[in-house]
Formats: C-alpha cells, sequence, structure tokens
C-alpha cells in the first residue's frame, strides 16, 4: 500500500552556513527515516534523479526522507571552493540530529560513491547514529577517485584538440604547495583533497559500523558478478561478523553515464529493502 506524500524544500543552520535539504514526508504512520548522503562534484548533478526518485518511491513505502546539499553544493551556502571534509562530515551530524526530531524510529543512510566514505567516517567518528546503513556503488579508495577525478581535466584537453599542459602528478604537486586546482567547473581546495586522499572504504569499515549494510552494485554486464576489490572488502567485513546483503544490479553506471540514466531495478531493489526493513 503506498502513502501520499509531500515534499518540503527549505534550509537548516549548518557548521559553515545555511544547508539546503529537500524533504520527502509521507502520511503518518512513518516507518523510519532515510538521510541521502550524495556522491561529489559532477556525480551529484548526473544522480540527482535518480536519488529524488528514490525519495519518492521510499515516502511512498512510508519513509520520511531528508536530502542535503552538501555546504558548497547545490543550493547550500558556499562555494565549492569553500568545501572542507570536517564540515561536511560535521553538517552530517547535524542533518542526522534533524532526523531524529517528532520520531521515534530509527534513521537509516543512504550513500552513493564518495558519499559512502563520508557516511562511513561520519558513523566512525561517532558524528551520527545509524540503524540501517545503505551503499550504492561506494568509492572503495578516495586517493583513487581524487586521481580520476584529476584525469577529467587532462581528458578535457585532449577533447579541445590540444595536449594536456598537466599531468595528475603535476597537478597533486599544485594542490600540494597549497594552489587550488579547478577540474570540469569544480575548484578543488588543497585540505579537501589531501583528506579524501586519506580515505579508503576497507579501513573505515573495519571501525565501528551498523549491526547491518546492504550494499549495491550496478553492473553493465550480464554475469552478474561483484567487483573483485568491493567483494574482498565485503567478505572481510562478513569474516568480521558484520551481516553484509551484497546485490549486484544491471544497469547503466548512472552517476558517469553523459545523458541521465536511470536503474529501475537499483530503486525497487532498495524501495523493498526497506519495505522489508525487518528482516534484514
Amino acid at each position: 500500500m503506498t502513502k501520499e506524500f509531500g515534499i518540503r524544500p527549505g534550509f537548516i543552520s549548518g557548521v559553515a552556513g545555511k544547508l539546503f535539504v529537500l524533504e520527502f514526508v509521507p502520511e503518518s504512520p512513518i516507518a523510519g527515516t532515510v538521510l541521502v548522503i550524495p556522491p561529489f562534484a559532477e556525480e551529484m548533478n548526473r544522480s540527482r534523479r535518480m536519488l529524488n526518485l528514490q525519495a519518492r518511491q521510499l515516502a511512498s513505502a512510508g519513509y520520511r526522507v531528508l536530502m542535503p546539499d552538501l555546504y558548497g553544493t547545490g543550493d547550500s551556502a558556499g562555494d565549492f571552493s569553500d568545501a572542507r571534509w570536517d564540515i561536511w562530515r560535521n553538517d552530517i551530524a547535524i542533518v542526522g540530529e534533524a532526523a531524529n526530531v517528532d520520531t521515534s524510529k530509527p534513521v537509516s543512510v543512504l550513500a552513493l560513491r564518495l558519499g559512502a566514505l563520508l557516511a562511513l567516517d561520519a558513523i566512525s567518528c561517532k558524528s551520527i547514529t545509524v540503524d540501517k546503513l545503505v551503499l550504492w556503488c561506494p568509492c572503495v579508495s578516495g586517493k583513487q577517485f581524487i586521481t580520476r577525478f584529476l584525469r577529467m581535466r587532462l581528458m578535457a584537453s585532449m577533447i579541445r584538440g590540444g595536449s594536456p599542459e598537466d599531468t595528475v602528478a603535476s597537478l597533486r604537486e599544485q594542490l600540494q604547495q597549497g594552489e587550488e586546482v579547478e577540474v570540469a567547473g569544480y575548484t578543488l581546495a588543497p585540505d579537501l583533497v589531501s583528506h579524501i586522499d586519506t580515505l579508503d572504504l576497507s579501513g573505515l569499515a573495519a571501525k565501528q559500523l551498523p549491526e547491518s549494510i546492504c550494499w549495491f552494485e550496478v553492473s553493465g554486464s550480464d554475469d552478474g558478478s561483484f567487483p573483485a576489490l568491493a567483494g574482498r572488502i565485503a567478505d572481510d567485513l562478513i569474516s568480521s561478523g558484520v551481516p553484509v546483503n551484497k546485490t549486484v544490479i544491471s544497469g547503466p553506471q548512472f552517476w558517469a553515464t553523459p545523458e541521465i540514466a536511470i536503474v529501475p531495478d537499483l530503486l525497487s531493489a532498495t524501495t523493498m529493502l526497506f519495505a522489508g526493513a525487518d528482516q534484514w
């Protein structure tokens, strides 16, 4: 049975400025609250449609959903060059506190890509207490992610018909010297990059975690195999006693496709997961 729901855009006070939060509120009774932690930079723009559709499905299933724009992104205060990892982590804690208002139901988290590392970092630092954790295609290495992001600048030069004047190594040297680096319209602050570089999924996952994790991967192939490295990390968690539900969904990598892409099976699988939350 689906529920009617309302959508409430608004702002709350973050540690460095106002945070825009889009709230999806179903009719009472509310089954629980889901906090969505978004991915990084252009991946967020390409994922916004998927996350909005997921929020609507969860709200129809009786879940209150909070979708914040991180500081320096979207409609929140600040420019991307002002973004810092500590600000993001502390703001997640503030949104998490807001999620607990007017409800006795537990807060769960849905995190995508680099947002998964932010979620795990916030949880391990005890900035936020989470009942259930759902990961969509989490980044396994912050340093690897930044390296791929920097390559976008080199690829842009090649597409324009020129030879890249920089290399990943030279861009990283600029950052290490305290210089900002612009990639695809996003100005990276050295402090933000240096912090992301230190994060990896395996290390964060070895710390205190929720009692259960559901890990979705999206694959363009039909063989249904979990990515090798991600699979090893998930298996290590299982061996350490953390229940991890691994699922592979066939579909396009919507956070990276040039055109907006939708993966209906991922939406329905996530909704069904929350609908049967008592069976996690």
